[in-house]
């Protein structure tokens, strides 16, 4: 992204996956580089209580999308099994779990929901 800046690029927005959700992004850029980004998120549930058993195992659900969905498949095969009240509400549809999306922009020192009437 700091090439944008460093070959004087000015884009309309800059549109990413849940690739760059990550608090890395914040310190690894200026924030004139990633002033018009748009991220595509999808980890947009979480408890404390999970957020604290995952990481007693070093998984981060709070940024990282692999830990994310194993947790909510672990969550899902849990109720099967037991019959235990889930902690995730993500719908299963054919078979596939179908994950909300949550546009969110990163701001000085957090990500901030997106929202699509921000005047420049």
């Amino acid at each position: 992204m700091s090439q944008l800046t460093l070959f004087d690029t000015n884009p309309t927005n800059i549109l990413s996956t849940q690739t760059n959700y990550n608090p890395l992004l914040l310190s690894m850029t200026q924030s004139r580089d990633r002033k018009n980004m748009i991220i595509a998120n999808s980890i947009t549930h979480n408890n404390d209580e999970l957020i604290e058993t995952n990481s007693f195992l070093s998984n981060d659900i709070v940024y990282d999308w692999i830990n994310y969905t194993t947790t909510v498949g672990v969550d899902y095969f849990s109720n099967i099994m037991s019959g235990q009240n889930r902690e995730y509400v993500i719908e299963l549809q054919n078979n596939q779990m179908v994950y909300p999306v949550v546009l969110v922009k990163p701001s000085v020192s957090k990500f901030i929901p997106f929202e699509s009437n921000e005047e420049e």
